[in-house]
């Protein structure tokens, strides 16, 4: 039962249904303190050296579609940076799988922090069209039907509950290739190097 599940178990349950409802586009958890958007990294940027280096990567990395929901044509004055980052309960860490630039709209559908305020600042009408907004793009994405609103609801449900079960563990922060801590200063150097290595290999982050 339910009651019994080791919190391995629930996250791989969560995640599962996370990844069933929203296979390519999905509200993720992010560690606490911890940067996944442009303005956050710019503001963990040592010095404006790298936040130039970091602009350069991203500049270089944002050609044509965006890559997370292939539907906006990516534009240096609406791009945006979406950090991706996934926890391990069995291991109990957390790493920063992906970043990417990305469309506005899916640097806020990728991170359950971000949708739930854009879902708690609809208090007027430019706020219920933003959400609105968002909403579509995540159920055109992840190639489900306009009508199906509640489905963008469930699965923030489900990634708010897999931020809550990590947010009650001490999970650690960690660099994927070594398993060293990271700290959030260096998640900028982090993320330039991934744009480099994808914009190398073709996509693909090592």
């Amino acid at each position: 039962s339910k009651a019994r599940e080791t919190p391995d178990v629930a996250g791989k349950r969560l995640q599962a249904q996370l990844d069933a409802m929203c296979p390519s586009l999905q509200p993720a958890p992010h560690p606490r303190g911890y940067p996944v958007n442009r303005d956050e990294m710019d503001e963990l940027c040592e010095d404006d050296d790298e936040r130039s280096r970091l602009q350069q990567a991203i500049d270089s990395s944002a050609q044509g579609d965006c890559p997370l929901c292939q539907r906006v044509t990516l534009k240096p004055e609406s791009t945006g940076l979406a950090a991706q980052w996934k926890v391990d309960l069995a291991r109990l860490e957390w790493t920063l799988a992906h970043v990417t630039p990305a469309c506005l709209h899916c640097c806020t559908a990728s991170n359950t922090d971000a949708l739930l305020n854009a879902a708690l600042s609809v208090s007027d009408s430019a706020g219920e069209a933003a959400l609105q907004g968002v909403s579509v793009h995540v159920l055109a994405a992840n190639g489900h039907a306009q009508d199906k609103g509640e489905l963008v609801q469930a699965a923030l449900n489900v990634g708010h509950s897999i931020k809550i079960l990590a947010g009650n563990l001490p999970c650690r922060v960690v660099n994927v290739k070594d398993k060293t801590f990271l700290a959030p200063g260096e998640v900028p150097a982090l993320c330039i190097a991934m744009l480099a290595s994808a914009r190398a290999g073709g996509g693909k982050q090592t």
